[in-house]
């Protein structure tokens, strides 16, 4: 069984890495002033006057498209929403251990070889397809896109698991090619999944291929945005190059999917240089919070139009297909090194309806989120609202004079609580 970890541990994690990363990049500034000089001492030193010397070498910059994660000045670029994507990079090429007691590195250590299980048994029976079938030992491949695989880059580099990075990083630069696809595809699980994959494993190798791979996953993702409202359809035909909304949500996108691509596409514009990926992704994070329909004024339902600005559902909640827009909302502010008051105001506004209006208590004291549908409430709580906890403590820590912030952390501790108890209270330990 897992242990329940208590907020203010959790706040002190959060402080200690934060402190950990801070020493690093302050190291590797140090270390690249002490190279600078180095350089600088070996130019004054060069022989000159030489009738027989080749001329010195011109420096090029690198390309927009070059650039590694260590660059101290990211390309800026403007949009609607825009302002420079300043975050602090994860310099560190592994997770250290290095001070940690003993519990946590066994810890590490049984989760990496749960790990390593996983990726044994995709990589012999799923190998380059996107998801294994662990029971029958077959596969899925409805995208033919490597979902899991380019969705594990980053865990594997993380964990040091290098020979089996080098192995998926060789596939990606060999057999990845959207534009060989044929298939429709969801532009939602495409992007956090593939393109987000890709950028993780670029900002933390620096490895050409996945920006490139990247640039062409979303080039070809951009054809989704082509609507009224800029909102993207959910649904992209890689054969016919046309995208649309599935029969069941009644032509209608869905809130989710519309409003949890803005991270990875401002994240491809301050690599690429190119900021046209953040414009595309602002514009339908603006459009969304601009449409009509909203439910007490900042609670916003699951269907969304994406030729006029308007809800059409009465349904609202944290569960599937509404979760993550709540997310980004508060997480775009951070990666916007909390400058972008819009995105501020969207995430108070609505973790404030949430409070006010769907956090509930079970008869034996646990803490929900509850939904609406048609003006009721409907007492049940999703295994994906789950994540409600992590961001109303997100929320509380980065937001300075955040109002009733003892309450938001008394309810994330709640939320944290009642998910803790999901999982140990089910036989195998898993929620269903």
């Amino acid at each position: 069984n897992a242990e329940y970890m208590g907020v203010e541990a959790l706040m002190q994690k959060m402080k200690e890495t934060e402190d950990r990363l801070e020493t690093t990049e302050k190291a590797l500034k140090e270390a690249q002033k002490t190279n600078q000089l180095k350089n600088d001492r070996s130019d004054t030193t060069k022989p000159t006057g030489s009738t027989n010397t080749a001329e010195a070498p011109v420096k090029v910059e690198p390309s927009p498209a070059a650039r590694t994660p260590t660059d101290d000045t990211p390309p800026e670029y403007s949009s609607k929403m825009g302002g420079p994507f300043h975050p602090k990079p994860y310099f560190a090429s592994r997770i250290a251990s290095e001070g940690l007691d003993e519990q946590t590195r066994m810890r590490q250590e049984a989760v990496k070889k749960a790990m390593g299980h996983a990726w044994k048994g995709y990589s012999e029976h799923a190998w380059g397809l996107d998801e294994l079938r662990p029971l029958s030992l077959t596969s899925v491949d409805d995208f033919d896109l490597g979902l899991t695989l380019v969705d594990s880059l980053d865990t594997l580099w993380l964990m040091g698991m290098t020979e089996e990075f080098k192995k998926a990083r060789d596939w990606v630069a060999q057999s990845l090619d959207i534009k060989k696809v044929r298939k429709t595809i969801s532009v939602f699980e495409t992007t956090i999944r593939v393109l987000g994959g890709l950028l993780s494993a670029y900002e933390l190798s620096g490895d050409d291929i996945f920006l490139t791979k990247a640039i062409e996953i979303a080039d070809c993702l951009s054809i989704a945005y082509r609507s009224p409202t800029g909102i993207p359809y959910s649904l992209l035909d890689l054969r016919t190059k046309r995208a649309s909304n599935p029969e069941w949500a009644e032509g209608a996108s869905i809130l989710a999917e519309a409003g949890t691509v803005q991270l990875e596409f401002r994240a491809l514009s301050r690599f690429s240089g190119n900021d046209t990926y953040a414009a595309m992704g602002d514009r339908s994070f603006i459009a969304i919070s601009e449409s009509s329909g909203k439910i007490h004024d900042a609670l916003y339902p699951l269907y969304i139009r994406n030729d006029v600005l308007r809800f059409v559902s009465g349904h609202v909640g944290l569960g599937a297909m509404g979760d993550s827009f709540y997310e980004y909302a508060i997480k775009l502010y951070i990666q916007t090194n909390n400058t972008q008051s819009k995105f501020r105001e969207m995430y108070e506004e609505s973790a404030r309806a949430v409070l006010n209006h769907l956090v509930r208590k079970s008869s034996d004291g646990f803490t929900y989120i509850a939904d609406i549908d048609d003006g009721q409430i409907v007492k049940k709580m999703d295994h994906l609202a789950c994540f409600a906890g992590a961001m109303f403590l997100l929320g509380a820590h980065f937001i300075e004079n955040l109002p009733d912030k003892s309450h938001h952390i008394q309810v994330a501790e709640g939320i944290g609580e009642t998910c803790y108890n999901g999982y140990r209270k089910m036989v195998p330990g898993v929620c269903f």
